[in-house]
């Protein structure tokens, strides 16, 4: 798109047939694009090679709406578990009674809303299967952020990626 103006400012008027810039100023023009494209060749490159859209867009942006719908119970200060209702960022935790995985979680997830401004709430994936089948969450533990779902048991240090990106 910078080309494709920069080239109309550059080039002849379509109307007067003549130029905006003189000979010198479209050299001096020339010379400054160049060395910016050299130092930073990147936009060109995307330009030509843009990113092949997602065969799964279609289900990211359902998951995406449900996720909105889901929001503010989802994460209702009021029902915090874990960390400040106050906190800037948040989390859902979905969980079963007899899960291993789920205790990890929650001693994991306190630990990052001490250093990370986090609060969790917390929801049983049984009791909550209504709201759980609606976001489509089907496992325990499910970590459920307000532009994700993260599936399994999963390592603080991923849960902490997505948190602070």
């Amino acid at each position: 798109m910078v080309l494709a103006w920069t080239a109309l400012l550059a080039g002849p008027s379509f109307a007067q047939g003549g130029s905006l810039f003189d000979e010198r100023e479209r050299a001096a023009l020339g010379h400054e694009l160049r060395a910016a494209l050299l130092a930073d060749p990147e936009p060109v490159w995307q330009a030509f090679n843009p990113p092949a859209p997602s065969p799964y867009q279609d289900d990211i942006d359902r998951d995406l709406v449900q996720l909105s719908a889901a929001a503010g119970e989802l994460f209702d200060p009021a029902a915090t578990e874990i960390g400040s209702p106050e906190a800037e960022k948040v989390l859902a935790l979905f969980v079963r009674p007899s899960c291993a995985g789920c205790e990890r979680a929650r001693a994991d997830l306190a630990a990052l809303a001490e250093r990370l401004d986090l609060r969790v709430t917390v929801f049983d994936l049984d009791q909550d299967a209504a709201l759980a089948e609606r976001i489509g969450v089907d496992m325990a533990p499910s970590y459920v952020l307000p532009r994700m779902i993260v599936r399994g048991d999963v390592p603080a240090a991923v849960i902490e990626k997505y948190l602070t990106r």
